[in-house]
């Protein structure tokens, strides 16, 4: 019975949200504006990003990051770390994951909400632009309902922050 279940519910307990636009700029232009993590408010007014020490983001560098997607308790703040940072010729990417919500002084692990999740924003070569990918994905028990309850907000969202970038450095395409 649990091997008939079990692929069910991998499908059923993922849940991914993404994005994308192009920027007329090249990749080399555009992934320093996206790699500096701490500058991202000087940009755009989607989030605000602490980096661990201020210094450059690495893998396994902490960063503490503000929503402000409008949802009716507020902003919401989450404890992140990175995973993944890609930097090849023409394809890039910087990736992290959840720690922890953070309400308060208070950081509750993302395990004891039965979820975690994982973040990312790619940029590839395209042409003589760059094509964003800006994404999402729920894990774990609670991730269907985290998706149902936040998928329109961080479509939106997730969009806003691509046109930002997109606004930036010249002309694109959403």
């Amino acid at each position: 019975m649990l091997t008939v279940l079990l692929p069910f519910t991998l499908v059923f307990i993922n849940g991914r949200i993404e994005t994308g636009a192009q920027v007329d700029a090249d990749i080399s232009v555009v992934w320093p504006t996206v790699r500096n993590l701490g500058d991202w408010d000087q940009w755009q007014s989607i989030f605000s990003i602490d980096v661990e020490g201020g210094g450059e983001p690495a893998p396994g560098t902490d960063i503490l990051i503000t929503s402000y997607f409008g949802f009716p308790w507020g902003t919401q703040r989450t404890h992140e770390r990175i995973y993944a940072l890609n930097d090849g010729n023409d394809a890039k990417a910087i990736c992290w994951d959840v720690v922890s919500l953070v309400l308060g002084p208070i950081h509750v692990p993302g395990w004891l909400l039965l979820y975690s999740t994982e973040r990312c924003v790619e940029l590839t070569r395209s042409g003589s632009g760059t094509s964003i990918t800006n994404w999402i994905e729920y894990k774990g028990l609670m991730s269907p309902w985290l998706k149902l309850l936040t998928n329109r907000v961080i479509l939106r969202h997730f969009s806003l922050w691509n046109q930002a970038l997109v606004r930036l450095h010249g002309a694109g395409r959403m």
